[in-house]
């Protein structure tokens, strides 16, 4: 993994191989506390039901959600897919979803080949989560014999990060309790819904006959679900689970760990309010501000541990965000960005690192009005601006015009653009200050940043030389969000590109530089200072 040279198999939690990578919250790694409870788990076997850590684990987590009964799984896959055919008894039958649903998209056509049922999948028109009109429009509950009649509907909640409320649910339970159509729940991220403050477990679960509930997503457990319903379902789903070869012998080293899981992330109480889940949300909203502070859009709102940024606005295609990213130690998969807690454990680190790749992104050279897009005016990197070609004779491209009478005048739209482009780096540098104090100081006045200019025709103030007094100093102090820092003044001296100075023409091979690349070998005499 990038970053983790050298990396041991101990688990270590927040600063393991979990720590820098946002590709999912399935990322997360065991902690020491579940090792420990590993080595005093029952180790007997569970298809005789006899191994009382996983017993343990059922009880707990079906009073948790106001069930009477568990069934631990090997996966949300499998407990999805036990509980669809656990609900599905005689066909036809049909099962009805969003069309984003983990159930069609990523389960390998399990819902139609376990339980031969018609998947109906519809789009939600809010564009974030069904509604009980969507269901309406969409539900089949006529007895034609040419119908594939609605069985059962089911609804996974957070879907993309994002909750379905309470309120929707309930209408949606009670008006499939009307007709006799029953109600399953995708809840490998329902936990997350509940420590938003969307609603408690038991609240949730109590308008669904079965929910499947991920212990290895955010609550970190190396493998593993829970399926909760009724005992008589329940029954049904641990007869098909054997069925299909899923059925467990010494499962308590597992469940150990998602007891574990549940206890100290989500916490031990029903809303979640005592657990590590919040700090994972409240990550995902930093990472949206500083995307947002940059002038980025996003394509789904943020309710919970994801923050879905909008690449293609930007003008950026997953491989450059993902090679950028994993140039500063991070490992994306595009523009999902999930937030796990151990994620958050990592934040001041994760931000900087973010704000550093967020920067890159917003000055990619195939942004017209991106950063690189604008140097390229100038020729570094050295390419055509917004299509435009160099003239016939000449080899000088884009709009800056060194020839022409025009050439003043021009620089004014030139520094417009320039302008707008430090606008979105001062901000995001005021967003990176982790002192709330100072980082709302910061933000308001990065907020009225405006490009300081020197006016040459100006008198000079009384008392002080025609160059204002900056131009004096080698060296400035500046405040960031590291502290105070002497750096180099740029406003004293500076030096062009490497050039030979008997070649001082306009030359392609000179202004190559790219952000990447070597510079081009000559000689480093041309340094200019300023000069009293």
């Amino acid at each position: 993994m990038p970053g983790f040279e050298g990396e041991h198999n101990a688990w270590i939690g927040a600063k393991g191989p979990a720590a820098f990578d946002l590709r999912s919250d399935v990322m997360t790694t065991p902690t020491p506390s579940m090792l420990a409870a590993i080595q005093s788990c029952t180790l007997r076997d569970d298809v005789f039901r006899e191994d009382k850590t996983t017993m343990e684990l059922e009880a707990h987590v079906a009073a948790l959600s106001g069930k009477e009964a568990g069934l631990f799984v090997l996966s949300g896959t499998m407990g999805n897919q036990l509980a669809l055919r656990s609900l599905l008894a005689q066909p036809p039958y049909s099962v009805l979803c969003d069309h984003r649903s983990h159930i069609i998209q990523y389960e390998a056509g399990g819902v139609s080949t376990l339980t031969g049922a018609t998947v109906m999948a519809v789009v939600p028109k809010n564009g974030v989560h069904l509604t009980l009109e969507d269901i309406k429009k969409n539900v089949v509950l006529s007895d034609d014999v040419h119908a594939c009649p609605t069985r059962v509907i089911s609804l996974e909640n957070t879907l993309n990060g994002m909750i379905m409320p309470l309120s929707e649910v309930k209408r949606i339970s009670d008006f499939a309790r009307q007709h006799g159509i029953k109600m399953h729940c995708d809840g490998a991220r329902l936990w997350e819904a509940v420590a938003a403050g969307a609603g408690s477990l038991p609240e949730f679960c109590a308008h669904f006959d079965t929910i499947s509930l991920c212990f290895s997503k955010g609550l970190g457990a190396p493998v593993g679900s829970l399926l909760v319903g009724s005992q008589e379902t329940l029954k049904h789903s641990r007869w098909v689970r054997k069925s299909i070869g899923g059925g467990m012998r010494q499962p308590g080293f597992i469940t150990a760990c998602a007891r574990v899981a549940v206890d100290e992330t989500f916490g031990k109480k029903a809303d979640g309010s005592d657990g590590w889940l919040k700090a994972s949300h409240d990550m995902a909203k930093k990472v949206e501000a500083l995307w947002s502070g940059m002038g980025g859009k996003l394509v789904h709102p943020v309710h919970t541990n994801m923050c879905w940024i909008d690449l293609d606005s930007a003008k950026c295609s997953d491989d450059r965000f993902i090679e950028l990213s994993r140039t500063a130690g991070l490992t994306v998969s595009g523009g999902r960005l999930v937030t796990h807690y151990q994620i958050a454990q990592n934040g001041d680190d994760i931000l900087r690192r973010l704000g550093d790749v967020f920067q890159k992104v917003f000055s990619e050279p195939e942004e017209v009005s991106s950063g690189a897009g604008v140097k390229s005016i100038h020729g570094v990197p050295f390419t055509t601006w917004n299509g435009v070609e160099p003239l016939p004779g000449t080899d000088q491209s884009g709009y800056c015009t060194h020839s022409s009478v025009l050439f003043p005048m021009w620089h004014r739209p030139y520094l417009a653009l320039f302008e707008q482009q430090m606008y979105k780096m001062v901000n995001a540098i005021a967003f990176m200050f982790t002192n709330a104090t100072e980082r709302r100081l910061y933000q308001r006045a990065a907020s009225t940043f405006r490009t300081p200019y020197w006016d040459w025709s100006l008198p000079a103030p009384s008392g002080e030389t025609h160059l204002p007094d900056v131009f004096w100093s080698p060296i400035i102090l500046q405040y960031g969000p590291n502290g105070l820092q002497n750096i180099r003044n740029p406003l004293y001296s500076y030096e062009f590109h490497p050039l030979d100075k008997e070649a001082m023409i306009w030359n392609p091979a000179i202004k190559a530089m790219e952000r990447n690349e070597t510079r081009p070998k000559y000689h480093t005499q041309s340094h200019f200072t300023t000069v009293k």
